[in-house]
């Protein structure tokens, strides 16, 4: 079994027997600006950081294994509970903070005639609901009595540095 991703108990998942994917994977980050002017020329300064957003729509069918009305619904009452967690792809964080779900918009359902849902697209929004996680050196952890470690996956290390996901190879 292929796990692509997961978030808050919810695994996206492709395997023989089930598949629970996503397509149109958007990441946003950006920056509040402002407007400054000198010496006749125009030009902006970044005041701080936006929430990121991270939106996908999830595609669920029946003949791939998906119980699609209870999936769907799911996320619909999560986003409206506003539930938060980290969202993982490939075992790794995607981003240094948690992402609240915002938005769960059901749409492209096909339901039989007995009521049973066989089609459903799920668009997902989530927005940041944390504080980036903070990053810490191997000289703060051992000064604070903290082992300081980074993940190795098939030959790479990989983290943040100032926000921004690196991966480097090891030699």
């Amino acid at each position: 079994m292929a796990e692509m991703g997961r978030w808050a108990g919810h695994a996206f998942i492709v395997s023989p027997n089930l598949i629970r994917s996503w397509s149109d994977l958007q990441i946003k980050g950006s920056s509040g600006t402002e407007n400054k002017e000198s010496e006749g020329q125009q030009y902006v300064t970044r005041k701080k950081g936006n929430a990121a957003e991270l939106s996908f729509t999830l595609r669920l069918h029946a003949l791939t294994g998906c119980s699609v009305r209870e999936e769907a619904m799911a996320f619909v009452e999560e986003a409206m509970a506003g539930e938060s967690d980290y969202f993982y792809i490939g075992g790794e964080k995607l981003l240094p903070c948690q992402m609240m779900l915002t938005d769960a918009t059901v749409s492209e359902t096909e339901i039989t005639n007995s009521g049973i849902w066989v089609r459903a697209d799920v668009q997902i929004t989530m927005r940041q609901a944390s504080p980036k996680d903070r990053e810490e050196t191997p000289e703060a952890a051992q000064e604070n009595g903290r082992a300081h470690s980074q993940k190795t996956l098939n030959g790479r290390r990989g983290g943040y540095n100032n926000g921004v996901k690196f991966v480097q190879m090891i030699m």
